[in-house]
């Protein structure tokens, strides 16, 4: 195990925001999947109970992908990220719950946490394993750009070095500078008879495009110099780039490109060593959450950067 330390109660809120971690939604059977009747909204306390009841549910696949918290802690910290605006869940035409995800402009108060303790981005236990530049074709393809651009530099690195991080050398490293946008992504989860339809992509669209105003107003107050997309996946699901190209999208909106073939955004990504955390709850303690970071977790965290044009 790496890492084994102890958090306080009043730490919840951060717990339930790791980047490599999430809550989700029980993968259940579902009658009702017409994609025209989901809607889109943000979650209400009115939810939590029902997103409750899916986390205690989950399957043995989702444990393996998903964060797992003891029941002593789940209530307070589903509620905690609903109350707090972090969240939002699609429904169908039963107003039935059948996809959920995260997604916030980070602030300064849990930043460097995140940054250094769950993606590992900086700090002492950073460890680089990919860095890559390519031009995203904004509406169009965008698997093979991508699938591209890493087979280039991972070639590249295993032609140098068998242990040699596939890195860019064209690409800059990343430098964390707190006057920039980051958005957290993550927790999410879609019910199994509504996977594979778009559904959590044209969720997560929907989330960027609810916080749009809050990441333009610290750009302009901040002055950042870019907008960045952060996210952790454990390595059975980093085949998964649909987070990438509709980050693309967001920005390309932003940024009024006119839909078509030769629409691109320039994106930077780089991915660094991570782990999903495994949270005790052990009421012998003085402190009585401890998190571990197994090796059975091991994953990556994941940073999506694009520069602001001045």
């Amino acid at each position: 195990m790496k890492n084994l330390c102890h958090l306080k109660l009043v730490k919840l809120a951060f717990c339930f925001s790791l980047c490599l971690s999430s809550f989700g939604l029980f993968a259940s059977s579902d009658p009702s999947s017409d994609l025209s009747l989901v809607t889109f909204r943000p979650a209400s306390v009115m939810d939590a109970d029902a997103i409750v009841s899916m986390h205690q549910a989950y399957t043995p696949d989702d444990k393996s992908k998903l964060l797992l918290l003891p029941d002593e802690l789940l209530v307070d910290a589903v509620t905690s990220a609903i109350s707090k605006g972090k969240v939002f869940v699609a429904t169908n035409s039963r107003g039935k719950i059948v996809s959920y995800l995260k997604a916030y402009l980070v602030d300064d108060r849990e930043l460097e946490n995140i940054m250094r303790d769950e993606l590992r981005a900086m700090g002492p236990a950073r460890k680089e394993i990919l860095r890559v530049s390519y031009n995203i074709p904004a509406f169009g393809e965008y698997k093979s750009e991508i699938a591209r651009a890493k087979l280039a530099v991972k070639s590249a690195a295993a032609s140098a070095s068998a242990a040699a991080a596939a890195i860019a050398p064209s690409t800059s490293a990343f430098v964390f500078d707190h006057r920039d946008a980051f958005i957290y992504y993550g927790g999410a989860y879609t019910v199994e008879s509504f996977r594979s339809k778009g559904i959590g992509m044209d969720l997560l669209t929907f989330a960027l495009e609810q916080i749009r105003n809050q990441i333009f107003t610290h750009v302009r107050e901040r002055e950042s110099r870019y907008i960045s997309l952060i996210y952790g996946q454990v390595v059975n699901n980093q085949s998964n780039l649909g987070m990438v190209q509709r980050f693309a999208r967001f920005i390309a909106a932003a940024d009024n490109v006119e839909p078509g073939a030769a629409a691109v955004v320039p994106l930077h990504h780089y991915m660094f060593e991570s782990y999903k955390p495994e949270i005790i709850f052990d009421k012998s303690l003085s402190d009585p959450v401890v998190v571990t970071f197994p090796e059975s977790g091991k994953g990556a965290g994941i940073v999506l950067l694009y520069q602001i044009s001045k």
